[in-house]
Order: structure tokens, then C-alpha cells, then sequence
């Protein structure tokens, strides 16, 4: 039984989650145009999904767009507005998560309780990725250099250089930010703090850095010496007969198979390794900076120490080996149909060895990588945050309330009950409590679908205009006229206290009746102060009658048959 109350409980919970998931609208922010693929709804949750350059985020912000303004001039508008300083809206951690599909990062933000965006309005997202960009790590490599150059020279030559990229690294937040926020890192300020810099860049990063350096120029030495054996391993491709293939049937059925599907790309891999070798590109092969399938392809930069360029030349490596992996099985299979079988032989040979060396840059870069994950880990945990190194992402989106939504929500019927007893007037009228129908004008729409104390709300949400009827006649001996046939009018404010239920306070009007000094009756407009209690109209249906029940509360008098036979 206890199992069964588990797996019930677990059902019901799992088919919850699933339903909530599926209602929740999942909305792609474009990478290119950085805006949003529809409308942001205003009135319920909603998530947005954006591809990533990190696998972290460390802060989102949102900000609402001020007239037709860039990010910049609205920040700005913010700041002056608020005397100087501003702060934009953060989101906490728990409303995002960065997720890995595919080969790319993604980031969910959903928008929900007290972020739900307004209507009509449009909104610039900010999130800033635990990543650095090349202009950063310029500045850290160049201000090591500057630190541990052999020359004078050398070392003022590689500050100079640092400055340079820490100003366009600058510059590239100031053009999307502005000035003053979000804490990118200025270069007045990196010379004001030069002296806490390096002591924080000597206790945090000198070791990695020094381990970098000595690895890269390890690297570096075992592809020049390589460069030489490389040039003597180029197989020799001319002794093969690759036309018998298709006439000789001796050959293995499975191998002829094979053979014929990757006599194209053996063909043309023999040639590229030719090519490369008579233009002296063996160290382009070697280092990752094109791979043998692409050999006139734009080069990855080798210079580079970005994460993503070691990666890019690990995986050209990678489908180098696999290429001439392809030609060695091909030689295996060939070797029968030389025509020169030492040729062949020393082919193969030379195809391993550079399988080895490409094995052995592999392994040198992996290690570089290593190095430099390491680096900008200690960069982003013990200085970017302190330093501001910031590295941030925008995108913006609209949400908007078209005019059959506002028709709708505007709107709202109403049923509720007011006493205007507190008043003297109030205490003369035929009822003390009386029950009304009538409409709320709303300023802003209220989702009743969702928590009214589930998000934060604009005032226009709470206020409303009330304009209703009495269920009752108000017409009391000759003393009051309704305003309506048999019903007076009442007009006032509402005051949200959540989906259902508002407190109210106005006036109910009718008419006083009366006489002049030449004894002519009279009628006067007069108003009645009221308080009450407002329900929506669409939980009348809960009330079961309750309107005739307060029908006949609060009655403080009978109609007097005598006086109205007399006004007959």
C-alpha cells in the first residue's frame, strides 16, 4: 500500500510539473539581431532561451526601456532620475539555469511572481557570462610579459600593449552600457590600482602563468623539430594502380566495397599531403591550425589563447588522424595491387610516424588548454569579480496589450454590498446595507489565472472606477426619488485586495425631494457617501442566493401605505 501511495504521489506530482511546463511559453531571443522571436506576454510566466558563449551565467538584470531610447541613454535617464546612482533590477539564480544541448550552451530565464514585465512595454535583458573575451586575456598575457620580460624594453613594450586592450575592452562595454555601470574595469582606474593589481595578480595567477609559459615554449620546440621529420614521411602515393579495382574481382569482395567509397577522399587526402609538404605547410597540419580536409581553409590563429582556439585546433588534429587513418587502412588493403611493394610499405611507415607527431601535438595542446582553463578559472574567481572584468550580454523584447485583450480585461463586472449608515443621510434611506451589480474600470489588467500576491504589481493594478446599480429601491416615503426606476446609482473607487475582492467607497446617488418657499416640490441631486466590499461578477455563481439574503438586512423601515395613498 505504502508503495502505491508513492507512486500515486509521484504521478500526480510528475503530470503537475509537465502540465506547468507546458503551459509556460518558451520564448528564443534571436543571437543575431539579439530581440525576441514574439511578444513578451505581460500578464503570466513566460521563459526566454538564448545561446551562450560561457557555461555560466553570474548575474541577469532587466531594465525597462525609457521612450525610444538605446540601453546606454536609458541607463543614463536612470541615473539622472535617481541622482547619480541607479542599480538595474537583478533576477535571483534561482529563476535561471544555463543548460548544455548539443555543442551549444543555453540560458532559461523565466519571468515570473514579482518579474512579471508590464504592457505595451519594451525591456532590455542583461546577463552577464563567466567568460572572457580576447581583448581580457590579451591584457593578462601582456601584463605577465610585462612583469617577466627579459628586457626593459621588452617589458614596456608588453605594458603598452596591455593598456591597449584593457581601452578596447572598455570602449566595447562603454558603446553597449554606458558609463558607470556594471563595473567594467577603466584604464584610469587600472592605473590608480596598479600596485593592488599585482599583488593580487602575483598571489593568484603567477604560478599558472609561469606553468603556461614554460609548456608553450616546450610545445613550440617539438614542432620545429618536428617540422623536418615530417617533410621526409610524405608517402609515396605514385605506384598505386587504383583502376584494377574495378576489373580485378581477386581482390576481397568487403575490401572492394570499402576501397571504391573512399577512393574519392583517399585520393584526394594523397594529394592535399603532396601539396602541403611542397608549400612547407607541415607545421599548419601539425599544430591544428587547418586539418588535412581543409587545407586551404582560413587557419585558426595559433597565437591566440582563447579556450575556443585550442579546442578548434585539437578537433582539426583530430580529423587529420582520422584521414590518413583512412589512407593507412586503404594501403593495407592495396598493398596486394602495388606495383612497387617496398613503396607502399614505406608509405604506411610514414603515415604512422605522422599519426605519432600528430598524437604528440595533441597531447601538448591538451596540456595548454589545461593551463589556460586553469588561468581563467583563477582570473574569474579571484579577480573578476574584484576587478570587474565583466563580460556581458544584452537582448531586448516587447511585451504589449493589443486592444481586444484591453477590452476584455478592462472591464469587469461586479456584484458587492454598501452601507451608507455611518452618514446622516445614510441613516434616513430605506436599507442599511445594500447589494448592487455594476462594472469595474480597471487601469491595468489583473491575470486571475495567477497568484495576485505571486508578483509585483503596478498601483493601476489595485485602483479601478466603480459604476454600478442598486438591487433594491432605495425610494423611501417622499422623502428620496431613485435615480434610476427603481434602483439608485452608485459611483466611486475600488481598491484591489486580490482576484476576487475589493473594498470600495463612493457615492450612491438620488434624489431629494422637498419643497420651496412657494410651496412648488423640488427634486435635488444628492450624494451619499458609501463604503462596501466589491466581488467579481464570475464568482456570483458561488454565492448560492446570497443576493436575496441581503436583500432584506440592514431594512430599517416599512413603507408608510398611508403617505403614499396620500402622494396618489
Amino acid at each position: 500500500m505504502t508503495h502505491r501511495k508513492l507512486f500515486m504521489t509521484l504521478f500526480f506530482t510528475f503530470s503537475f510539473v509537465i502540465k506547468s511546463f507546458s503551459q509556460t511559453d518558451v520564448i528564443e531571443i534571436d543571437t543575431i539581431t539579439i530581440t525576441a522571436s514574439k511578444v513578451m506576454p505581460y500578464n503570466k510566466a513566460f521563459t526566454i532561451k538564448v545561446a551562450l558563449d560561457a557555461d555560466e551565467v553570474s548575474q541577469v538584470h532587466f531594465i525597462k526601456k525609457y521612450k525610444y531610447f538605446d540601453l546606454s541613454n536609458t541607463i543614463g535617464h536612470y541615473i539622472t532620475k535617481g541622482g547619480g546612482t541607479y542599480t538595474p533590477p537583478e533576477i535571483p539564480a534561482n529563476y535561471y539555469y544555463v543548460r548544455k544541448i548539443g555543442e551549444k550552451n543555453f540560458l532559461f530565464l523565466t519571468f515570473a511572481d514579482n518579474y512579471m514585465l508590464e504592457p505595451s512595454a519594451s525591456y532590455f535583458i542583461i546577463f552577464t557570462q563567466k567568460k572572457l573575451g580576447s581583448s581580457v586575456l590579451g591584457f593578462f598575457d601582456n601584463y605577465y610579459i610585462s612583469q617577466t620580460a627579459a628586457t626593459p624594453v621588452a617589458r614596456a613594450t608588453a605594458l603598452t600593449d596591455a593598456t591597449e586592450l584593457l581601452t578596447e575592452f572598455e570602449m566595447s562595454m562603454r558603446r553597449i552600457f554606458g558609463t558607470l555601470v556594471f563595473g567594467y574595469y577603466p584604464v584610469n582606474e587600472f592605473t590608480a590600482n596598479q600596485p593592488a593589481f599585482l599583488a593580487s595578480f602575483n598571489a593568484n595567477l603567477l604560478t599558472e602563468y609561469n606553468a603556461y609559459s614554460a609548456a608553450s615554449t616546450s610545445y613550440t620546440g617539438v614542432i620545429t623539430a618536428n617540422i623536418a621529420t615530417m617533410a621526409a614521411a610524405i608517402p609515396n602515393l605514385d605506384s598505386l594502380t587504383f583502376k584494377q579495382l574495378l576489373v580485378d574481382s581477386t581482390i576481397n569482395k568487403d575490401a572492394l566495397t570499402y576501397l571504391i567509397g573512399k577512393e574519392f577522399s583517399f585520393n584526394n587526402a594523397a594529394s592535399d599531403i603532396n601539396t602541403v609538404a611542397i608549400q612547407a605547410r607541415i607545421a599548419n597540419i601539425l599544430n591544428g591550425s587547418v586539418s588535412l580536409d581543409c587545407i586551404f581553409c582560413n587557419g585558426v590563429n595559433v597565437n591566440s589563447t582563447l579556450q575556443s582556439g585550442y579546442n578548434k585546433r585539437i578537433t582539426n588534429i583530430e580529423t587529420t588522424i582520422t584521414l590518413l587513418n583512412n589512407i593507412k587502412r586503404t594501403l593495407f588493403l592495396l598493398q596486394p595491387k602495388a606495383t612497387a611493394t617496398s613503396n607502399i610499405v614505406t608509405s604506411i611507415n610514414n603515415i604512422i610516424l605522422w599519426i605519432n607527431h600528430l598524437q604528440t601535438s595533441k597531447t601538448g595542446l591538451k596540456g595548454l588548454l589545461k593551463i589556460r582553463k586553469a588561468i581563467e578559472t583563477k582570473i574569474i574567481d579571484n579577480i573578476y569579480a574584484g576587478f570587474r572584468f565583466n563580460y556581458a550580454s544584452m537582448a531586448s523584447g516587447n511585451s504589449f496589450l493589443n486592444f481586444e485583450t484591453r477590452n476584455k480585461v478592462l472591464l469587469t463586472p461586479d456584484f458587492g454590498i454598501v452601507t451608507s449608515a455611518f452618514t446622516k443621510n445614510g441613516k434616513s434611506l430605506d436599507y442599511g446595507i445594500v447589494p448592487y451589480l455594476g462594472f469595474h474600470i480597471n487601469f491595468m489588467a489583473v491575470d486571475k489565472d495567477l497568484p495576485f500576491n505571486s508578483y509585483k504589481k503596478n498601483w493601476k493594478q489595485y485602483v479601478s472606477l466603480m459604476v454600478s446599480w442598486s438591487l433594491v429601491d432605495m425610494q423611501q416615503d417622499l422623502a428620496y426619488e431613485n435615480f434610476f426606476e427603481k434602483s439608485s446609482m452608485l459611483t466611486g473607487f475600488g481598491f484591489r485586495l486580490n482576484n476576487v475582492i475589493r473594498i470600495t467607497a463612493g457615492s450612491q446617488w438620488l434624489f431629494k425631494l422637498g419643497t420651496d418657499a412657494n410651496n412648488n416640490k423640488t427634486r435635488k441631486l444628492l450624494g451619499v457617501p458609501f463604503v462596501g466590499l466589491s466581488f467579481d461578477l464570475n464568482v456570483k455563481q458561488y454565492l448560492n442566493g446570497f443576493v436575496d439574503l441581503l436583500s432584506g438586512i440592514g431594512k430599517t423601515k416599512s413603507p408608510n401605505p398611508t403617505s403614499i395613498n396620500n402622494a396618489q
